[in-house]
């Protein structure tokens, strides 16, 4: 796991100093070892390159960035590659230390038609100075940062926001587009940030130089799970098996996803996680998740969030996030892994299997307005549930703006859409974004088996009624009958992340209204210059928790 910096420029020198520098505030995305190799290639251009890592694979000390014994290639990973071994002796490779490594000769190999054959979750980037030419890649869920800006006919590629903004040392000016879509997301959408001229590469892309993007993914051919003998659980199984670490934590609240983890990890692992809960006030997750603790003889530590969450702790996030997400689960999930014993380097989450299981409330609502006769259509404008005209500086969460920036049709005509909407969209730039900034910023990786590419390939392409079947989350709580046939189900589960409003009030240590008066100047100087009206609280704590997040990221540059 790591994070690496990129600068490739045709028209002039590049400032050793100056990168070097704005790459110190990264030092969180690999605390291990620095490095960087600076130079030109064969035609003259300049090039930088320097990796952070944090060293979960191989030696402590091994360094990015890989460069080539004839001295061609350069290679950076920030990530993993979870079937590096078999990768590796398909290589003919008699032995290798890391994925980093095996990742590398496999590209030198394949180019990026190899990105195919990886299994993990990664961002990466191949120079290779003979032919002058350079490609940046993210895995096919987006699950590590990448940004890219033009910059001196060539570019800057960085998994951190900051570093470009710091490097190009000009006063950023704030995207309209990022904007608007983070008022109403509460997140931006690849290839758009809060920042212009600084981009975001998104969900399987590829971007090569010139700057051109485009995917690397090719349909899968993987039979689905309704045409094999395999089940939930021992595709999750064999999913923990591939991503074992140790010593590890995870994080149990209590419902179907992590349980099913827990289990897992029960059924494959001599050694089981350390696990922690989150309270947020929730009685009934807290019972739940202890007894399954209890059940399984493994300690559970339990985080009362209100006696962690000061004023001090809050501003201490608040100064150190790279890119905001409007969602309290950032700050909890960085509260959690803050407190986490030091030794772990890992952290497995349940994330993904909202999106890939139907675990929304959303999903059964739009696919039953996907059925209605056009006539009944005026009823879900009235619910809020398709909403016609407006503007993009409305807070109403529209699901239609969503799809017209994915690659599913703008209509919303299909109970897929939805689903591969959240996948694209909400997953990738929320959930994903905010797990692996906020563990990362206390020098841990976050994993997800639920993400695991066999798993996935075998529940996209389930039948509508398989992931309907018994209700949200139908095919999770059949394979949690498997798992616990004597436990059942949590049932109505509040969420990670989805804080009270008291909490917020006690991270401020003031009400959101005295936080919004000392506040107004900043908010109308970014309406004014992103050509948008006032922002209107739709839903109270999420979007207070947007806007506190939002302007405690932008005061460091505005």
């Amino acid at each position: 796991m790591c994070g690496f910096h990129f600068i490739w420029s045709r028209e002039g020198s590049i400032n050793e100093k100056k990168a070097i520098e704005a790459a110190l505030e990264s030092r969180y995305r690999g605390p291990d070892h620095q490095a960087f190799e600076m130079g030109s290639s064969n035609i003259g251009d300049s090039y930088f390159f320097l990796a952070n890592r944090l060293a979960i694979t191989g030696s402590f000390s091994a360094r990015q960035p890989l460069r080539s014994e004839d001295g061609r290639y350069l290679f950076a990973l920030n990530g993993e590659i979870y079937n590096y071994h078999s990768l590796g002796h398909q290589l003919g490779l008699s032995s290798f230390d890391t994925d980093s490594e095996v990742a590398f000769k496999w590209l030198m190999e394949h180019s990026y038609k190899g990105l195919q054959q990886f299994e993990g979750l990664f961002s990466l980037l191949l120079l290779d100075l003979k032919s002058n030419t350079w490609f940046a890649a993210k895995d096919r869920f987006s699950s590590r940062p990448l940004y890219y800006s033009p910059y001196q006919g060539g570019a800057i590629v960085s998994s951190t926001v900051d570093f470009i903004l710091k490097y190009r040392d000009q006063k950023p000016q704030i995207s309209p587009v990022g904007l608007r879509q983070y008022y109403r997301f509460h997140f931006t959408a690849s290839p758009h940030t809060l920042w212009k001229e600084v981009l975001s590469l998104g969900t399987g892309e590829i971007l090569r130089s010139p700057l051109t993007v485009q995917s690397w993914e090719e349909p899968n051919q993987e039979p689905n799970l309704g045409s094999t003998n395999l089940s939930i659980n021992v595709l999750l199984n064999n999913a923990i098996r591939k991503q074992r670490y140790t010593p590890s934590a995870l994080l149990l609240s209590g419902g179907i996803d992590s349980g099913l983890l827990l289990r897992s990890f029960e059924e494959t692992e001599s050694v089981l996680p350390h696990l922690y809960h989150v309270n947020t006030g929730n009685n009934d997750e807290w019972e739940k998740a202890s007894y399954l603790a209890k059940k399984l003889k493994v300690p559970l530590h339990q985080i009362h969030v209100k006696d962690q969450s000061t004023p001090d702790t809050f501003e201490r996030f608040l100064s150190s996030i790279d890119y905001p997400v409007g969602d309290s689960g950032f700050f909890l999930t960085w509260l959690v892994c803050k407190v986490m014993d030091p030794t772990i380097k890992v952290v497995y989450s349940g994330a993904g299997a909202d999106e890939l299981t139907a675990g929304y409330r959303r999903h059964l609502y739009y696919y039953w307005v996907s059925k209605l006769p056009e006539t009944l259509k005026p009823l879900t404008t009235m619910l809020g549930l398709w909403k016609e005209g407006g503007n993009l500086s409305s807070t109403t969460w529209d699901f239609r703006d969503l799809l017209a920036r994915s690659s599913v049709p703008a209509e919303l005509n299909a109970f897929a859409n939805a689903l591969e909407t959240d996948f694209k969209n909400y997953l990738s730039h929320d959930v994903l974004m905010m797990t692996d900034q906020a563990a990362m910023l206390q020098g841990k990786e976050i994993r997800l088996p639920f993400l695991d590419e066999v798993f996935v390939n075998a529940l996209m392409p389930l039948s509508l009624e398989q992931k309907l079947s018994n209700g949200r989350k139908g095919i999770l709580k059949e394979a949690w009958k498997k798992a616990y046939p004597d436990i059942p189900v949590l049932g109505r589960k509040v969420g990670f992340g989805i804080a009270k409003g008291d909490f917020l009030e006690s991270c401020l240590g003031e009400s959101y209204g005295q936080w919004a008066t000392q506040h107004q100047a900043l908010f109308k100087d970014i309406e004014k210059s992103a050509g948008i009206g006032p922002y209107r609280i739709y839903r109270k704590t999420l979007h207070q928790w947007a806007m506190v997040i939002l302007a405690g990221y932008l005061k460091r540059y505005l």
